[in-house]
């Protein structure tokens, strides 16, 4: 929820143009926003429905181990016939059957007075379980959304290269308007117009290329958010740069953040880390359970037993049995099991205490990754924007140079050549920006506490 509000909150202003209305299915497309397209995606995705049942599985086992501080209460109650004869008895009425009838009821009240921490020990256990449950939800939900965060920004990739490649398809149709008027002029030759028609055609070619790869990409969003395959979608164009002074100021807050305080509220309060530390105390309130077994346990018990006890033959006599009492149970000897039992949780123990360090290496090596990708990524936005100036001004030089003849059409298709390159390492750089920034806003909003759950 938190990085959802961070994405509607820093997310930019529809500015959709031409090129995408072009590539969408005219029959009412679903207008899709980064924030739409993370609602669906965790509303549909398998793994967050696994985590929901996971949290219930773990909140059912926290009950239970609750249950155990509460006494334990039965009742029963049956009726019962007995028929009874004498068959060699020298009175002939011994010789049949004498019934008797009896209605029994009993009532049991069992509570545990003292274990030595056992019970203590598996509230624990599950309570941590818990907290690890509701962190590997938050963990699912992060992956969530990176996979649609690099979805969505491949979509806009193919979006960005098919606007900038029918920029150069017109580039090269006024190359070609110009070649041929030289042509009729008498100021080119015939190799003059064909490289202006051979460089359209690969114009053409390009923009095909394109189109399938938006194509594909667009099909691979709308099935990570679960949508019908044929559903006609329309992006919103996420600008890279920040569109207000707000998204600024929380642009350059987090481009200021140094990577120690990055690594600190990782270390504290990623969802992955706290999930595998979870399961590591957790683990280690196991060792303390099986220990506890082996110690002695003290019990209170009540019995009310009306007509005799269960499984008992009955009598004629009608009767009312109470019995107290505390009992102290003392394990002597249970063939080693307990303290295999122990060695069990020892070694899961030392197990999830790898796996909790192996965890706090990968989140931080990520982190710092992802700090070094924001840092590169901006720097090289900022280069891109000054080449693809630089190429524009070029471009538009070169061509007031070939109509006045003072150039050829060589040099005109290698300034063009230049344009190309320079739009797509612009488009490159703006990916990796809106990627990074965008990480690092999912990262912010990772560092945010969670809930403790309380015994």
């Amino acid at each position: 929820q938190q990085a959802l509000a961070l994405l509607q909150n820093n997310q930019p202003a529809s500015a959709t143009g031409a090129a995408e209305q072009e590539t969408h299915s005219a029959d009412e497309p679903l207008l899709l926003t980064l924030p739409q397209a993370v609602q669906l995606a965790i509303c549909h995705n398998p793994q967050m429905r696994l985590s929901w049942s996971q949290i219930a599985q773990q909140a059912a086992s926290l009950g239970q181990a609750h249950s155990t501080w509460l006494p334990q209460l039965s009742a029963g109650a049956g009726r019962q016939r007995s028929q009874l004869r004498y068959p060699q008895s020298s009175n002939p009425a011994d010789r049949d059957y004498h019934s008797t009838y009896a209605s029994t009821q009993n009532l049991g009240l069992r509570w545990r007075l003292w274990d030595f921490g056992a019970r203590r020990a598996q509230t624990d256990a599950a309570r941590l379980q818990l907290q690890a449950a509701l962190a590997s939800q938050n963990e699912a939900a992060y992956q969530t959304l990176i996979d649609v965060l690099h979805k969505y920004t491949d979509v806009q990739i193919a979006i960005s290269q098919l606007r900038a490649q029918r920029a150069i398809r017109a580039v090269a149709q006024r190359n070609l308007e110009t070649a041929q008027r030289r042509y009729k002029q008498g100021a080119a030759s015939t190799h003059d117009t064909l490289q202006a028609m051979s460089d359209l055609a690969r114009a053409n070619l390009e923009i095909s290329r394109y189109q399938g790869e938006y194509s594909k990409t667009l099909a691979q969003l709308i099935y990570a958010l679960g949508l019908p395959a044929n559903t006609p979608v329309f992006l919103e164009n996420a600008s890279p740069l920040p569109q207000n002074k707000e998204q600024q100021e929380q642009t350059d807050i987090l481009m200021r953040k140094a990577l120690d305080d990055w690594l600190d509220a990782m270390q504290q309060h990623h969802p992955a880390i706290k999930a595998a530390q979870a399961h590591w105390q957790a683990a280690q309130a196991h060792i303390k359970a099986a220990q506890a077994e082996g110690l002695p346990t003290v019990d209170f018990n009540y019995n009310y037993y009306r007509n005799g006890r269960p499984d008992q033959s009955i009598s004629s006599m009608r009767s009312r049995e109470k019995l107290v009492g505390i009992t102290l149970n003392i394990p002597l000897f249970d063939g080693f099991a307990n303290t295999y039992k122990v060695r069990s949780a020892q070694a899961v123990a030392e197990q999830k205490a790898v796996e909790y360090q192996n965890t706090q290496q990968q989140v931080l090596q990520e982190m710092v990754a992802t700090h070094a990708d924001a840092q590169s990524a901006w720097r090289n936005l900022n280069a891109a924007n000054g080449l693809l100036l630089v190429s524009q001004e070029a471009l538009a030089s070169t061509q007031r140079l070939y109509q006045s003849g003072a150039t050829d059409i060589l040099q005109l298709n290698h300034t063009l050549s230049n344009l190309k390159q320079a739009q797509q390492e612009q488009i490159q750089a703006q990916a990796q920006w809106l990627r990074a920034r965008l990480k690092l806003w999912l990262a912010q909003a990772q560092t945010a506490p969670l809930p403790s759950m309380q015994p």
